[in-house]
Parts: C-alpha cells; structure tokens; sequence
C-alpha cells in the first residue's frame, strides 16, 4: 500500500503545504501565540511593522500570526477514525 499524501486531520491537504490560521485549533493556536510572544519579550527581532506605541508581546505575536509570518511549524500525529 502507497503511503498517503493527504494531511492527518483527513482534510486532504497535501503533505508540505502550509496550514492557514484559520485552520489550527484554539490550542494550537493559543500555543503558538505564546511562544511567539516569549521569544518577543526576549528580544526577538519583530517579522511586521509595528506602530511604536504598540509594546505587548502578545498583541504584537497576534500581528505577526494574523500577517501569517511566524516561522513556527505544527506537527500533528494521526487519529485513528
């Protein structure tokens, strides 16, 4: 049997190609979002423009999450169904 190309939640994506914001969990997002927002508070270097009164790590990790530029992956196993 040839292994499958489609993505593990079973939504047929292809495998390698990128998830849209819209298509991670709550948790999965609130995860990203979080670690996104530490590495900020740490000093990272910003992937969007900011308005310079804007100074929360969080708010600024919901910018860059929207603009879709966090170079964070998620790897999913499979379910069974």
């Amino acid at each position: 049997m040839a292994p499958s190309t489609s993505h593990p939640t079973g939504r047929g994506r292809a495998a390698g190609t990128q998830i849209r914001s819209e298509d991670f969990t709550r948790f999965e997002r609130a995860r990203i979002l979080g670690a996104r927002a530490l590495q900020i508070s740490l000093g990272a270097p910003l992937l969007v423009e900011t308005p310079p009164t804007l100074i929360d790590p969080v708010e600024i990790a919901e910018l860059e999450f929207g603009a879709g530029v966090i170079p964070i992956t998620v790897r999913r196993t499979p379910t069974d169904e």
